[in-house]
């Protein structure tokens, strides 16, 4: 009942607004602007789907009530919520059905030398690998960092990132070095497309829920207090976004439904997959993936400074305090590290999905996109920075390689022989 209110409201004052303009200001808004009809247009034409569609999901639901003595597992919360995002779904398909994502994501370079951009990857990336085997290194090998549940979503993301520096860094820094993809091949291309957009993705969904479990973890740590409840509360949703991530960009970059078309004088062979064609894959992989994510984090972020700043005056309890700060920090220090760049270039392709014409923000988004780059590059030495505990058991001597060989002198003692 509560989701037929909203898309009542919805349909209601989206209907009116429109009449009232037309009638009194002598404008309408579904022919007024690009933005303005596709805003409208949902609102009116999905939000009356959904709502009739679900009055006949409440009759059936109200039907099998009275029928049964148990309630189905459709009536339940879990139920209700999947069914009105099915029905949502499938309403919001035929709504997008006749629109495209071409255009919206720029094929042009920045304006950096190539050159510039080539040392700027190779400084960086070598110590990034080195920083990033030792602390998967030390985090498998030390059982107290291995059985920390925060530190599972930053080893995901570590591997992660591995696998961009050691496969999507070393594409880039030959393209830089040659001026076209070698070798030149639609496998070559289909692995960097599969690296370079579906796990950079797959890293932003994982932080995603990042976010939403250190809340969890500081605030409502009793859901993690037994075996069973970090099994349903950690575990398997994070199992279940990894599977979700291999899955979908597998489909949809290995054995897409369209035809791929390869560019080898452009970085990542032109960096637009076929599929972001298809309108509901574009739709579903540039909101779902990236735009919705990337708003989650932001507004998870600012609710665990909010409320560590609210205890923190309320409460003097220097034992918990200490333990939310050494989370908050390293939450919010992971965060900006991926909204500085996923911010801005969500921002403009959010705009251009809603009628903003291409050439805005070009400039903004192939600087912001270039920018995710350093993002991965540098998530290992923010992780470093704030695992405190891990600096100390870092032997650093050891792991920079120049260690010095400490000889220790001995005094041999030698008879002296008087004549």
């Amino acid at each position: 009942m509560r989701a037929i209110a909203i898309f009542d409201i919805f349909m209601l004052y989206g209907w009116n607004l429109d009449h009232y303009l037309s009638s009194k200001h002598g404008f309408i808004l579904l022919t007024y602007s690009i933005a303005t009809c596709k805003i409208f247009g949902f609102l009116n034409y999905v939000a009356g789907q959904s709502t009739a569609w679900l009055r006949i999901f409440i009759c059936f639901d109200r039907y099998l009530l009275a029928s049964r003595l148990r309630r189905p597992w459709c009536s339940r919360e879990k139920g209700v919520l999947m069914i009105i995002t099915c029905i949502i779904i499938l309403v919001t398909n035929k709504m997008i059905a006749n629109g495209s994502l071409t255009g919206l994501f720029s094929k042009e370079e920045i304006s950096l030398p190539r050159q510039v951009r080539f040392w700027l990857f190779l400084i960086l990336v070598i110590p990034s690998i080195y920083c990033s085997c030792v602390l998967l290194f030390q985090v498998f090998v030390n059982k107290k960092f291995r059985s920390q549940l925060s530190n599972h979503i930053i080893i995901c993301l570590l591997i992660f990132g591995l696998i961009i520096e050691l496969i999507d860094i070393p594409l880039h820094l030959s393209f830089l070095q040659l001026g076209i993809v070698w070798p030149s091949t639609p496998t070559l291309c289909t692995v960097w497309w599969f690296v370079d957009t579906g796990i950079y993705n797959g890293c932003v969904i994982i932080m995603e829920w990042g976010s939403v479990h250190r809340y969890l973890l500081i605030f409502h740590d009793r859901l993690f207090s037994t075996a069973k409840k970090r099994f349903l509360h950690h575990t398997m949703p994070l199992f279940i976004l990894i599977l979700y991530i291999f899955i979908f960009y597998t489909v949809v970059i290995i054995f897409p439904p369209c035809s791929k078309t390869y560019a080898y004088n452009l970085p990542v062979c032109g960096e637009f997959p076929c599929y972001l064609d298809i309108p509901l894959l574009g739709i579903w992989d540039t909101v779902i993936n990236s735009i919705i994510p990337t708003t989650i984090i932001t507004i998870f972020s600012i609710i665990v400074l909010a409320r560590v700043y609210i205890q923190k005056r309320r409460l003097n309890h220097a034992n918990r305090w200490r333990r939310q700060r050494k989370m908050t920090i390293q939450l919010f220090s992971i965060c900006i590290l991926y909204l500085a760049a996923n911010v801005p270039l969500n921002l403009v392709t959010f705009g251009h999905i809603c009628g903003l014409p291409p050439h805005f923000g070009a400039d903004a988004q192939v600087y912001a996109n270039y920018l995710c780059y350093f993002v991965t590059l540098l998530f290992p030495f923010v992780c470093l920075s704030t695992l405190s505990e891990m600096r100390k058991k870092l032997q650093w001597n050891g792991l920079l390689l120049f260690q010095r060989s400490q000889r220790i002198a001995t005094i041999n003692p030698k008879r002296i022989f008087r004549p």
